[in-house]
C-alpha cells in the first residue's frame, strides 16, 4: 500500500512524503534509491531522488522505479534503482525532493524545455515494487548490494521489469500554485 502527501512547495522545490507498508504474506522489495548524476559527471546515490516526466496534459509522474529503455535505443548500461527489502508487515517512509519548477529527469530520455512554466493539475507518485513470491531461484532477479545495507539489492534489468509492479498514488495539485516546464520529447 501507498499512500503520498505534498510535505512542501517553496519556490525553489517540492517535497513529496510517502510510505509503503508491506501488506503482503511475503518479502516485497521497493525501489528506494536512484541514481543522481553530480556536477563532475559522476553518478551518487540520494536517498530523495527521483525520476520527474512531465507530460502535457499537465500530468507530472515522480517516482522511484526502474524504467524500460524506449523502443530502439540502445545504452551501454542500464540504470537500476536499489531495491530495499520489507518483510510482512513493516512500514517504508520516504521522501522526494525536485526543484520547482520542475525539471524532467529521465535516464533515458531528452527533453527540450518550453518557454513558461505552467501549473501541474496532478502529480502520480510511481514506486516499483518486486514480490518475493514472483522470483524464482535459478534467474538472480535480486542481488545484494552490501554497500547500501543489509536489506538492499540491485534487480537483474530483464527480469526485474518482467516481476516489478508498480504502485501510484496520486495527488490533486490544482490549487496549491505549482508549476513545471512544459516540455517536448527530443528524439
Amino acid at each position: 500500500m501507498l499512500t503520498v502527501s505534498i510535505k512542501a512547495i517553496t519556490a525553489a522545490s517540492f517535497a513529496l512524503a510517502y510510505q509503503i507498508t508491506n501488506t503482503d504474506q511475503a518479502d516485497i522489495y521497493v525501489a528506494d534509491l536512484v541514481y543522481k548524476p553530480a556536477a563532475d559527471g559522476n553518478l551518487t546515490v540520494d536517498p530523495k531522488t527521483a525520476y520527474v516526466i512531465p507530460t502535457d496534459d499537465g500530468t507530472l509522474y515522480v517516482g522511484k522505479l526502474l524504467l524500460k529503455i524506449p523502443e530502439g535505443m540502445k545504452v551501454e548500461s542500464t540504470e537500476k534503482p536499489y531495491y530495499r527489502r520489507l518483510a510482512p508487515g513493516e512500514s517504508l517512509a520516504g521522501e522526494i525532493v525536485f526543484p520547482n519548477p520542475a525539471v524532467a529527469f529521465h535516464p533515458y530520455n531528452s527533453y527540450e524545455l518550453g518557454e513558461n512554466p505552467f501549473a501541474a493539475r496532478r502529480i502520480v507518485v510511481q514506486i516499483g515494487v518486486i514480490s518475493a513470491r514472483d522470483l524464482k531461484p535459478d534467474e538472480a532477479t535480486l542481488t545484494p548490494a552490501p554497500d547500501f545495507g543489509p536489506t538492499y539489492f540491485k534487480a537483474d534489468y530483464g527480469y526485474g521489469l518482467q516481476y516489478q509492479t508498480v504502485l501510484q498514488a496520486e495527488i490533486d495539485v490544482t490549487n496549491s500554485g505549482a508549476a513545471f516546464l512544459p516540455v517536448t520529447g527530443v528524439d
